[in-house]
């Protein structure tokens, strides 16, 4: 059975939905997102136990992850989001399920797949083994900011974070509601992603904000990236009582330098994005002056 992006969501109201999403998305690392989703599938749908491969094809056997015990029942589902593969995962029942069991557990799948797809962005390519026959280091899984750093002392390069939020998204969300707010995030995401051939990775820091990752990238070459966001946000209308408001989008822009860790390149890109906020509505800050108003 397949599970796309797009599938619309049964057993959760907006607000639980939009929590659920968040608290996926603060996972920072594929085994963690997994137990959280595993943890929910239990209490929810009475899952015992779940495996996770990144093939999906049917022959394929080949399992990443596997939590929680296995049981005869199971059920397995072929991720994508939005077009990309994101694997393969089974669910394993003590007995049949019922439908609203598995509805459940659907519905979980697809409020867990933005965070899925944003982890399976940042996991490094599994080692080989090594040339004296010896098993290679076990893989490590990084964290969406630690990969949008990516400092290497000894080859230092340079890489931009981007981190976008849509003006006035604190009073859209109460206006408009959870589900309007992760379907423009969501919307927002996807547009990055097919627009822009510069931005490596995007991906959800929390709601409303929107990191773009541009590796081998200055602060010019992020300050011209943004103004892109700017135009692309700018595509973007609000529809209220049949009139339309564009949208529009600060942006706080840091870039790596030598011996940074990716909490302060994060850090001195909120700190950006704090000081275009304080200018107005679409203003661009790499942390010093206002660059676009």
């Amino acid at each position: 059975m397949a599970i796309e992006q797009d599938r619309q969501v049964r057993h959760f109201n907006t607000d639980a939905a939009m929590h659920l999403v968040e608290a996926f998305y603060r996972q920072p690392t594929l085994p963690d997102l997994l137990t959280m989703l595993l943890r929910q599938l239990k209490t929810l749908a009475k899952v015992t136990g779940l495996e996770y491969g990144r093939i999906s094809l049917d022959e394929a056997t080949g399992v990443d992850e596997s939590l929680g015990v296995t049981r005869k029942h199971n059920v397995r589902y072929n991720l994508r989001w939005p077009d990309k593969d994101l694997g393969f995962l089974k669910l394993y029942f003590d007995q049949p399920a019922s439908e609203q069991a598995l509805e459940t557990a659907e519905d979980l799948i697809t409020l867990a797949a933005g965070a899925l797809h944003t982890r399976l962005r940042f996991l490094p390519d599994t080692p080989a083994d090594d040339a004296s026959g010896g098993a290679a280091e076990t893989r490590t899984e990084a964290t969406a900011p630690q990969h949008a750093a990516a400092l290497a002392k000894s080859d230092f390069r340079q890489d931009s974070l981007v981190l976008l939020e849509i003006d006035g998204f604190a009073e859209l969300l109460t206006t408009e509601g959870p589900a309007w707010a992760l379907a423009l995030s969501q919307s927002l995401q996807v547009l990055i992603g097919d627009s822009l051939r510069e931005a490596d990775s995007t991906f959800q820091v929390e709601s409303g904000q929107i990191a773009v990752l541009l590796p081998n990238t200055s602060t010019d070459g992020a300050d011209c990236v943004a103004r892109k966001l700017c135009a692309l946000v700018g595509t973007l209308h609000l529809t209220r009582d049949e009139l339309e408001t564009q949208l529009t989008a600060c942006m706080g822009i840091a870039s790596s330098r030598p011996d940074d860790t990716p909490e302060t390149v994060l850090g001195r890109a909120r700190h950006a994005l704090g000081q275009a906020q304080g200018e107005g509505p679409n203003a661009i800050s790499n942390g010093g002056l206002r660059l676009v108003r």
